[in-house]
């Protein structure tokens, strides 16, 4: 009861800094500085659900009386969500909660900080809504739906304008139905309309991708409205299997393809509607392929214009044949 009083106390304050809700249904501090909470759920300022958990266990070291910050050893979350959203001001809801703890403190001082070693997260839920509209199919990047992931994270840090974490496992389905099976990233940054992923290990039912690393680049957050003509994508693929059953999620004109390409060594730039790609190598059936091209009007297939310049190709009229029929229903 004690406990409960006390937390009530500090969350009744805690929402009257921030101007927001922060609500707490049972707290119970265990031996050796472990906290458990139930039902922990904090709004973002237009009213809408920035974070629930249904049960959180956490580690206290730091509740930030030595400078250093909060600071968490592991946290495990059991049921819930994480909502992330652009906000009619431009900004993301959740850097708005961080600018109003930071105060009137100049951006990026790092006065508030943040820090966890370790994040195990069951059954929770993640979206990211930057330009929400009606649902067409495929993934949509600016309107992101995950349910009921699991994730093992390392080394989370909130501070300074930036969130990092590393990815040990994450597995998920995207509404649309794509799924990754498991998926590793050696260090995730996230930084005013910039997505920075370092090291990517991706395993889907059809694919797998070594990216040595994934770039989305933004001016801001708003760039995601028009996510294909305003956000740069700067992708290194070493030695990947891609399959068309997994690219149908982002390019649909490829359901009802059959086609894999191994050993793929690639890089891309620019944004998707102007995408430029550098093939180095790769393998479909028998055959080899290098080369360099530039679309315009991606991601519809149908209508786009895509210039390539072949540098290497060595196939077989089986393999011409057969990529041929997979694609127009149609022999050479």
């Amino acid at each position: 009861a004690v406990q409960n009083y006390v937390a009530g106390t500090f969350v009744r304050k805690a929402s009257e800094k921030l101007g927001t809700r922060i609500e707490v249904g049972h707290i119970d501090v265990k031996l050796m500085n472990r906290v458990a909470i139930q039902d922990f759920y904090v709004e973002d300022f237009s009213g809408d659900t920035l974070l629930y958990v249904a049960g959180l266990d956490a580690a206290v070291v730091d509740l930030g009386l030595t400078g250093r910050g909060i600071v968490l050893g592991k946290v495990r979350l059991d049921g819930g969500g994480f909502h992330l959203r652009k906000m009619p001001s431009g900004e993301m809801n959740i850097k708005e909660i961080v600018d109003k703890i930071r105060g009137d403190k100049p951006k990026g001082d790092g006065k508030f900080r943040l820090s966890i070693s370790e994040v195990e997260a069951r059954n929770m839920d993640f979206t990211m809504r930057l330009s929400p509209r009606k649902y067409k199919g495929g993934v949509n990047y600016s309107d992101l739906q995950l349910r009921g992931f699991t994730a093992d994270l390392n080394a989370l840090s909130i501070g300074g304008g930036d969130i990092v974490i590393g990815i040990e496992r994450l597995v998920f389905k995207e509404r649309s139905g794509f799924e990754v099976r498991d998926m590793a990233v050696e260090k995730l940054t996230v930084r005013d309309g910039k997505l920075l992923l370092e090291q990517v290990a991706i395993e889907t039912p059809d694919s797998h991708l070594e990216l040595p690393h994934v770039y989305l680049i933004g001016d801001t957050w708003g760039s995601y409205k028009n996510f294909t003509d305003s956000v740069e994508v700067d992708v290194v693929s070493a030695g990947s299997t891609i399959s068309t059953a997994s690219l149908k999620y982002f390019v649909p004109s490829l359901e009802g393809r059959s086609l894999t390409l191994e050993d793929v060594d690639f890089s891309t730039s620019r944004t998707v509607s102007e995408m430029e790609v550098s093939l180095t190598h790769a393998s479909v059936l028998s055959s080899e392929i290098a080369l360099e091209a530039s679309s315009r009007g991606l991601p519809d297939m149908a209508n786009a214009r895509i210039d390539a310049q072949l540098s290497n190709l060595a196939t077989s009229a089986r393999d011409i044949d057969a990529i041929m029929r997979n694609f127009t229903g149609k022999p050479l």
